[in-house]
């Protein structure tokens, strides 16, 4: 996938915002997944993750890794059809999130991208500190927008590898009532992920909803709140 950051970090704070509200069904997907993580796709001038091998058949493939998420997340949703309390769900979702995002986010990553050059001159604390930012906004958008989502239909686009050797997929979500979304997630298998018994996992690096990166976003909120 190629992405070009430059109109993304040059645009106005509203439109941005509109972006985190239509990457949240994507993201939360993402989160709840139970066997595998997923690393995403870098910008053009992102540094590039050192990519592993071609998967082996005795792991999932990040299709199916996808389609699992997804299909978890929609029976969540549709269990809490008996329209608990807002703050007794919102409750729920929170603990989930918080106790799954580590394992599928590839955070370091997302942190040393997003805050460019000055990460060099970033020392340990505050690098883990810009790590624990960036998956409280995560969960904090998702937990203002995923409820929404109790009643969506998913399309599951074709997959493809991008450039850098890692996989794209894409999907549609359709909701009655409200316009149509779409999200690619942009991953790969990286040796930050090496898993115990010696493969490596998926992790997110980036996810794209209707064009826009989540990953120039996090870099144009930082810039203009350091």
């Amino acid at each position: 996938m190629h992405c070009s950051t430059t109109g993304h970090l040059q645009a106005k704070r509203p439109k941005i915002d509109r972006l985190i509200m239509g990457q949240t069904i994507g993201l939360a997907m993402l989160l709840i997944l139970a066997n595998t993580s997923v690393t995403a796709a870098p910008l053009v001038n992102a540094p590039s993750p050192r990519v592993a091998a071609p998967f082996s058949s005795s792991i999932q493939n990040p299709d199916e890794v996808l389609r699992e998420g997804i299909g978890k997340l929609m029976y969540f949703l549709k269990g809490t059809s008996t329209n608990p309390p807002a703050t007794q769900l919102k409750t729920q979702l929170k603990i989930l999130l918080e106790q799954e995002a580590a394992r599928y986010f590839a955070f370091p990553y997302m942190a040393r991208w997003a805050a460019g050059n000055k990460y060099r001159h970033m020392n340990d604390e505050q690098k883990a500190d810009l790590e624990v930012r960036m998956k409280d906004m995560l969960i904090s958008a998702m937990l203002r927008h995923l409820s929404n989502y109790q009643d969506a239909k998913i399309e599951h686009l074709s997959p493809r590898r991008n450039r850098m050797g890692g996989v794209v997929l894409g999907i549609r979500v359709m909701q009655t009532g409200g316009p149509q979304r779409y999200l690619e997630f942009h991953m790969f298998r990286t040796d930050e992920s090496r898993k115990a018994e010696g493969h490596k996992n998926w992790k997110i690096v980036d996810i794209v909803s209707d064009g826009q990166s989540a990953l120039a976003y996090y870099r144009w909120h930082f810039s203009s709140n350091s």
